[in-house]
């Protein structure tokens, strides 16, 4: 296993591109950020050590080579001080992440995404992977076969896509919903009072759209 270790007061940009695998990242309060990689299958040792891992300015990168979709794949451990940016492109791996997050955008072929909570904007691009928010703020979610679950949302712009996926949203206590949820063969519920427009009352205003082919949608209060 390959371990790398840099000093990084302030929260940082993770920029993480590997072929298959696993990703956990966790954020602490700490002031420094550790990876762990490991690679598993034919040419592990090599492929490790042909891994980029390294610090440029506020920004820690891991890029596995262009010759290892083959190869084999990679179980990637990263602690981090709270609030970093996340960036990652994967083909065929889960991604968890536990703690707080700045900005997020992921693209993942087949592979799930568990976050736990996300203070700036969050972009996803699945194909066949569920997606899994537990505090999330302006969002743009999309998926063709997996499901998508935001347990809270507090307020902004929430927008999901997919295809054959169900999609569940959770409304916090005290914020207001506008939705605008269609699904062409799906359900569709909510346990809120919906309001026709956004409006000036009192209190954060939630703006969901939903689109589903064939998914349930369901809107709960969180």
């Amino acid at each position: 296993m390959r371990t790398e270790t840099f000093s990084t007061p302030e929260p940082i940009r993770l920029e993480i591109r590997i072929p298959a695998g696993d990703v956990e990242i966790e954020t602490a309060d700490v002031a420094e950020t550790v990876v762990e990689l490991e690679c598993r299958g034919r040419d592990a040792d090599q492929l490790e050590h042909d891994t980029r891992i390294e610090a440029r300015g506020r920004e820690v990168l891991i890029e596995a080579p262009d010759r290892s979709f083959q190869d084999g794949d990679y179980r990637v451990r990263v602690v981090t001080p709270h609030g970093a940016d996340l960036r990652s492109e994967v083909a065929s791996a889960d991604i968890v992440g536990r703690g707080t997050f700045g900005e997020v955008e992921i693209n993942v072929a087949s592979g799930d995404v568990v976050l736990e909570q996300v203070e700036g904007e969050t972009r996803i691009n699945s194909a066949s992977g569920d997606v899994d928010l537990r505090e999330a703020h302006p969002a743009r979610i999309n998926t063709a076969s997996g499901d998508v679950r935001l347990r809270r949302v507090v307020e902004g712009d929430v927008r999901v896509h997919s295809a054959s996926g169900d999609v569940e949203v959770g409304i916090a206590a005290g914020s207001r919903l506008w939705v605008d949820a269609q699904s062409l063969s799906g359900s569709t519920s909510s346990e809120l009072e919906l309001e026709g427009a956004p409006s000036d009352d009192e209190g954060p205003l939630v703006e969901l759209r939903v689109q589903t082919m064939s998914g349930d949608i369901a809107v709960r209060r969180a």
